[in-house]
C-alpha cells in the first residue's frame, strides 16, 4: 500500500485503487490522497504518473484510470482538450499491454471508450470503426464467465447501433440483438441496469 504526501494547509479525500496482478508486480491497493477540488482525481493521477518508473508493471493502469477520468469529465463538460488528452494517453497504454499481456482488455476497452466518445464528437467513422475492433477483441479476451463480459457486450452493442444508424446493414443490426440478448441474460432481473437495455433491444 502506498500513500501520496500531503499539503496540511489542503483539505484530501482518500481513494483507494486495487490493481490486478500483472508480470512483474502481485496485485496491489494503492491509497492516493485527492484534492478536495479535483473531483475526478485527475490531478491525482498525473501526480501519481510522474512518480512512477517508466517501466512501473502498473503504469499502463494508471495511465487508464488517468485517461477514463479525462473521459468522464469530458462526457460531463465536453472540453474537447480532455478527449484528446484521454485518446494519447489510451495509446501510451495499450503500447505497454502487447497481446499476451494480462491488462490487454482494460487497455482496449478504455481506449475504446474514448474512440467512442471521438466518434460522437466528430462523426469520424474511423473513429469507431477502431472503436469496434477494440471492443471485439476485449471481448475475445473476456470469455463467458468474466466478470467484465456484460459491460463489454453493452459497450460493443452501442457501438454496432451507432454503425447501424449509419450503414442500414443488417449484420450490424443482427450483431447488435445478439450482444445486448447475451448482455441481457448476464443481468437478471433487479439489475439496475437491466431496464434500459431492455429498452435497448426494443429499440
Amino acid at each position: 500500500m502506498e500513500a501520496e504526501g500531503a499539503a496540511s494547509s489542503k483539505i484530501f479525500r482518500r481513494l483507494k485503487v486495487t490493481l490486478p496482478h500483472v508480470e512483474g508486480q502481485e496485485a496491489a491497493t494503492y491509497t492516493i490522497l485527492v484534492e478536495q477540488d479535483d473531483p475526478y482525481a485527475i490531478g491525482a493521477f498525473t501526480r501519481k504518473l510522474e512518480r512512477l518508473p517508466a517501466n512501473h508493471p502498473h503504469r499502463a493502469s494508471f495511465l487508464n484510470l488517468l485517461a477514463a477520468a479525462l473521459g468522464v469529465r469530458y462526457a460531463r463538460y465536453g472540453p474537447a482538450r480532455d478527449l484528446e488528452e484521454s485518446i494519447r494517453l489510451c495509446k501510451m497504454a495499450l503500447e505497454l499491454c502487447p497481446p499476451g499481456h494480462p491488462g490487454r482488455d482494460l487497455s482496449l476497452n478504455t481506449f475504446a471508450n474514448a474512440l467512442n466518445n471521438g466518434y460522437d464528437r466528430s462523426g469520424s467513422l474511423s473513429d469507431l470503426e477502431d472503436a469496434l475492433q477494440m471492443y471485439r477483441e476485449c471481448l475475445e479476451l473476456c470469455p463467458p464467465g468474466h466478470p467484465r463480459r456484460a459491460g463489454l457486450l453493452n459497450n460493443l452493442a452501442n457501438a454496432l447501433n451507432k454503425q447501424y444508424s449509419r450503414s442500414g446493414s443488417l449484420s450490424d443490426l443482427e450483431e447488435m440483438i445478439r450482444m445486448y440478448r447475451e448482455c441481457l441474460g448476464l443481468r437478471p432481473p433487479g439489475h439496475p441496469t437491466r431496464d434500459e437495455l431492455l429498452n435497448d433491444l426494443a429499440d
